[in-house]
């Protein structure tokens, strides 16, 4: 009964307006040679120059996902009644399983900006542009975000697969390389090549990046049971991340590679975001 007289407070003193979804948009985008196709959440009420997120999903997964499975049109309805996060707009592009490479990184981290801020008077602010992650998609957040971190104030991986594996020169052995010919489906180049994936590695972009280019901050999450060494590349890449000088907040939560995990984590990611919007 407590509860329900707190959650029916709650209602009273934020109460919830829904915001709004298109689904299934269509831009024309020169890198592609095809157009990209991306669905939008805009908040009630939406006005112009509000700022925005660009919500990346993982492998074998859709933008629908970020919708249906982890609720996101809801959480933000929420998060914004109770003042959490101001309104924003939150971009979910449809990645396909490119991993966010190639052609993919420009069509994501320029030609869909200059869209949504076209389109829908999004914020051309670097200082109000975020973007964010699961699985596949936080390896490819953190990667824009470190490859153009003069048009990202932020970054959020939630259970990033970032693959720290490959960031040395070790031999890989025929295991391993039939692994990579099947998650990464060429998109670093067939048979894989090392310096393809390098491009795009947060890890490999952070170390390599000059010290007199901006940092965008960075919220990493991954589950306590997620699977292989998911959890310990994203404390690793932290700690680095750290030594370098960037705005860091790591954290380990529980739950496996699923959405559930990541439904309860995109609160806690867009909030991060929002404490770094300039105001």
């Amino acid at each position: 009964m407590r509860a329900i007289l707190a959650l029916l407070a709650v209602l009273i003193a934020f109460p919830v307006s829904a915001g709004e979804v298109l689904r299934d948009l269509s831009m024309p985008s020169a890198a592609l040679g095809r157009p990209l196709i991306y669905s939008i959440y805009k908040p009630d009420g939406a006005a112009r120059d509000l700022p925005v997120v660009y919500l990346l999903h993982g492998r074998n997964s859709k933008p629908a996902d970020w919708l249906e499975m982890a609720h996101v049109a809801q959480t933000a309805d929420r998060l914004i009644a109770e003042r959490r996060i101001p309104p924003c707009l939150i971009v979910l592009p449809d990645g396909g399983n490119s991993w966010y490479a190639g052609a993919m990184t420009p069509a994501v981290a320029e030609e869909l900006p200059a869209e949504i801020e076209r389109r829908f008077g999004a914020s051309p602010s670097r200082g109000q542009r975020a973007i964010a992650g699961n699985s596949m998609g936080g390896f490819g957040a953190l990667g824009i975000a470190l490859a153009y971190p003069e048009r990202f104030i932020a970054a959020a991986s939630m259970s990033g697969a970032f693959w720290t594996v490959l960031e040395n020169d070790a031999a890989i052995d025929d295991a391993m390389q039939a692994r990579i010919a099947r998650v990464f489906e060429g998109a670093f180049g067939t048979p894989f090549v090392r310096a393809n994936f390098l491009k795009h590695s947060a890890y490999a972009l952070a170390v390599a990046l000059p010290a007199a280019m901006p940092k965008p901050a960075i919220f990493l999450t991954a589950g306590m049971s997620d699977f292989g060494s998911i959890q310990a590349q994203s404390d690793d890449l932290a700690r680095m991340l750290k030594d370098k000088g960037f705005d860091v907040e790591s954290e380990a939560a529980p739950g496996g590679h699923e959405w559930g995990t990541w439904e309860r984590a995109l609160p806690r990611a867009l909030e991060f975001i929002a404490r770094r919007w300039a105001r």
